[in-house]
């Protein structure tokens, strides 16, 4: 039976609130109580940290995401991407390889290394170390592109080869982001924090775009060494603004668990195994992350449908993408805040059911101006992501958030890795079968969504 609707009433929360009063001093009377009293590496509640450092900390968060918004915003998967493959020649197996590559070097390697980042006295140095790595990769390719001597295919292996290395690097900064997050902002601010970092950043990503990308791109192609150029920049800044979080450091031993492969493996499988409600997030987050291997092809399905191939319509596409992320954020971050995020979260998946069903309808009716639209809906994908991970932060125990946190990631990934099939069936079938196939999967990880447990009324907080 699905969970019963919460509101969150003042009575449910007074009650709650007084019987962890109860427990609380139950724990402070007892003799474990006290033995911990001395353990150096335990963390005060986010809540009852320095007002000012959480300002500090809030606005510092916020400025990293803005800026490195500012820098995606030239790489963007389902638009810039996959069109610096068709440039080269590529296929729809060759776009199909770029969600799987997306989603296994940013799950894998950020699971395995989930313990040492848990273990790291201040996660700060490890974000800005993994943002760095970030720039260097769009620095490696702006310098490939404009050389171009080298044959297209080539390019097409000195592209992929860099790509995955960037996500490595970017999945275990959103790792390290989140939990950052989930150490320094409390649980009633993160929706705020993902309203603001939206909106600004969205804001500042569109305003870069209009300003620098018309001279960059044209009907025949695009200049894309400015564009990688221009995302490197960018994640140097924020690599720097990182740098400028205020966090405590905390000292923690390496348990045995995390020592060895076999360790690791069984902390990283733990979520999985021992959580019901996360097994259930853990397959909504999966079907959810089918609809992401459609990403490289919307702009295919767009440009070739029904515009000629006119590589002109992208910046179009780029500025409407981000703007619906922000038009949501304004929508979802305050619910998630009010309502909580198991409810965001299923608004959120019925515009991404939508969007495969939408340019298909257009495609076939020959609506090449209302086609922008479904960028629209396709910008609520970051948005889920980061719904995903918040609902992962509550769930969690708090000495465990990079392991769910990976957890959640690789499960989102797993289906991404038929991607190249996806791709091969695109160049035989047509993209109508695929794209309603992939809407019907969003409908299950809605409907699944819908069995998750509240856990502000469930008492499944994993940080009180």
């Amino acid at each position: 039976m699905p969970p019963p609707r919460c509101d969150l009433p003042r009575r449910c929360i007074s009650v709650l609130t007084a019987q962890e009063s109860v427990i609380s001093e139950l724990i402070e009377s007892s003799p474990a109580s006290n033995d911990d009293a001395d353990v150096p590496d335990r963390e005060p509640p986010v809540e009852d940290r320095v007002p000012a450092a959480a300002s500090k900390n809030f606005i510092v968060l916020m400025l990293y995401q803005v800026v490195l918004r500012v820098g995606w915003i030239f790489k963007t998967e389902s638009v810039i991407m996959p069109a610096v493959l068709d440039f080269l020649g590529g296929s729809g197996m060759l776009r199909g390889l770029l969600p799987p590559i997306n989603r296994v070097c940013q799950s894998l390697p950020a699971l395995m290394l989930a313990g040492q980042m848990q273990m790291a006295p201040r996660k700060k140095i490890w974000l800005c170390v993994c943002t760095v790595l970030m720039a260097i990769c769009f620095a490696l390719l702006a310098v490939g592109f404009y050389l171009l001597d080298a044959h297209p295919v080539t390019l097409q292996v000195f592209f992929i080869a860099i790509y995955a290395i960037f996500f490595v690097a970017t999945g275990m900064t959103q790792v390290l982001f989140h939990t950052l997050q989930g150490k320094l902002i409390p649980v009633g601010d993160r929706g705020r924090l993902l309203l603001v970092t939206n909106v600004v950043g969205v804001t500042a990503a569109v305003g870069a775009v209009w300003i620098c990308m018309p001279a960059w791109v044209t009907a025949e192609g695009v200049e894309f060494h400015w564009l990688f150029a221009t995302s490197s920049i960018a994640f140097f800044v924020a690599a720097a603004i990182a740098w400028c979080v205020d966090e405590p450091a905390v000292i923690s031993e390496a348990p045995e668990a995390v020592q060895g492969i076999r360790a690791r493996y069984a902390e990283a499988v733990l979520p999985f195994r021992d959580d019901p409600n996360f097994r259930r997030l853990a397959i909504a987050a999966a079907l959810f992350g089918s609809t992401i291997m459609l990403f490289p092809h919307y702009q295919s399905l767009g440009r070739g449908g029904l515009l000629g191939g006119d590589f002109r319509s992208l910046m179009l596409w780029l500025i409407v993408q981000n703007l619906g992320t922000a038009a949501f954020s304004m929508v979802v971050g305050p619910l998630a805040d009010r309502r909580g995020n198991r409810i965001a979260l299923r608004l959120g998946l019925i515009g991404v059911t939508a969007a495969p069903l939408l340019a298909i309808g257009l495609v076939w009716t020959e609506i090449a101006w209302a086609f922008p639209i479904v960028f629209v809906l396709v910008g609520l994908t970051p948005v889920l992501l980061r719904l995903f991970m918040n609902y992962t932060l509550e769930v969690a125990p708090t000495d465990k958030h990079p392991s769910y946190l990976a957890a959640i990631s690789v499960a989102t990934g797993l289906p991404v890795l038929c991607s190249p099939v996806v791709g091969m069936m695109i160049d035989r079938v047509g993209f109508s079968p695929v794209f309603v196939a992939i809407s019907l999967c969003g409908v299950a990880a809605w409907w699944i969504s819908g069995r998750l447990e509240e856990p502000r009324c469930s008492g499944l907080h994993g940080e009180r």
